[in-house]
């Protein structure tokens, strides 16, 4: 039986080869993830996916809003508790108004608040309604719906 021993010469000779593989693999990953991904969303096209959202809700086209969000909202809130959700506040059913938009420094999320413009009353200041988008496979879609 012939065996075959590598000299630590001709082991060190294959290093640079083995370097510029590892370096190609992670320069085409990089690339995939950077090219893969979807362009910042401009804040008048988030407030317009938001606005659709809460339109949705107020016409009671409930189906249809919850598939407008992403997997974590949909596994975190079934369609029957987002139901239920979507019951328990009736602010939700009202007109609302735009207030802000924000985001965290070098964030994926968008967040826009919104006030309901009726059924407050003088003592007691209407709620306010959140509606957070995050990227899921080149799309934004609703991640969270807060009232406060």
């Amino acid at each position: 039986m012939t065996r075959t021993v590598l000299t630590q010469r001709q082991a060190q000779a294959g290093l640079p080869l083995l370097a510029a593989v590892g370096i190609a693999a992670l320069l085409g990953i990089a690339g995939w993830w950077y090219f893969s991904s979807a362009p910042p969303l401009p804040a008048a096209e988030g407030q317009a996916i938001a606005d659709e959202f809460l339109a949705q809700l107020r016409q009671g086209k409930l189906d249809q809003a919850w598939q407008a969000t992403a997997a974590d909202f949909k596994s975190y809130q079934g369609r029957e508790a987002f139901r239920a959700f979507v019951a328990k506040h009736p602010q939700l059913k009202q007109p609302m108004q735009f207030q802000t938009e924000s985001t965290g420094p070098a964030s994926p999320l968008r967040e826009y608040s919104y006030q309901p413009t009726g059924g407050a009353s003088k003592n007691k200041a209407a709620p306010l309604v959140k509606v957070r988008l995050v990227q899921e496979t080149g799309q934004w879609k609703v991640e969270s719906l807060v009232v406060q």
